[in-house]
């Protein structure tokens, strides 16, 4: 029962983290109307419950994010991750070794660019993958004031 303070007020128990045996946590968000509308419409279609929609895109996110910003350097295919706070990367950093090769100064098409995953610029120097992992981006979570947002 919650006790009565020396104003006469009624002070609620502090909530305690809950875990059950089978090493679950309970969670509670809250979530606005349009978006779990839209994640409601998903899970009804796909055939499962919203909780185990949530779970799922948590468990990716978790594999798939880090803290700062996922960027490729101008003409580069290598992703790199520069800190940056009140931001969340999603996708993969480079892993592996690289090797530069030299092209003649030409107008490169956005087929070449596209398939070679340089940039169509003049006098670029592409990347070569050579072994690892060239990375990926996925999608990235900004927080800093420097985004305008609406609804905050």
């Amino acid at each position: 029962m919650p006790k009565k303070t020396a104003k006469n007020t009624v002070k609620k128990p502090a909530r305690k983290k809950s875990t059950t045996t089978d090493g679950k946590v309970r969670v509670e968000i809250r979530l606005e109307k349009e978006l779990y509308d839209k994640l409601e419409g998903i899970a009804t279609i796909a055939g499962i419950a919203v909780q185990q929609l949530v779970h799922g895109l948590a468990e990716w996110g978790a594999e798939n994010s880090q803290p700062g910003e996922g960027y490729r350097e101008r003409g580069e295919a290598a992703v790199r991750v520069r800190s940056q706070r009140g931001c969340v990367f999603l996708g993969r950093r480079a892993e592996g070794e690289w090797e530069y090769e030299i092209e003649e100064d030409i107008w490169v098409s956005a087929d070449h660019a596209a398939a070679h995953r340089g940039v169509p610029e003049y006098g670029q120097l592409p990347q070569r993958y050579v072994s690892g992992d060239p990375g990926a981006i996925y999608g990235s979570l900004d927080f800093t004031p420097r985004i305008a947002r609406s609804g905050d």
